[in-house]
């Protein structure tokens, strides 16, 4: 079942601030023109350090741009990955 709410919330246990340089940069790049959701919902976590998302494509696509960035899974094994995936499948 794909998940209908995912919370993704910053693990500050995990210190990545290669992932975190990597999405800034990434963000330094969108203009106007390109702003688009996800561009949005990149912007909440890096300013609330959460965001959540509603809709399997909307939860696919930032899950694919958030884990192809350079350090995404290079934390330790107590906190491997920069961000934690709440998910709620509302059954």
């Amino acid at each position: 079942m794909i998940a209908a709410e995912v919370t993704y919330i910053t693990d500050f246990e995990n210190n990545s601030e290669v992932w975190w340089d990597a999405l800034r940069d990434k963000l330094a790049t969108i203009t106007d023109s390109t702003q688009n959701n996800l561009f949005c919902a990149l912007k909440e976590l890096q300013q609330c350090g959460q965001v959540t998302l509603c809709g399997a494509s909307e939860i696919e696509e930032f899950n694919n741009f958030v884990t192809s960035l350079p350090g995404w899974d290079d934390g330790p094994e107590y906190a491997r990955t920069a961000l934690i995936a709440q998910v709620d499948s509302n059954d």
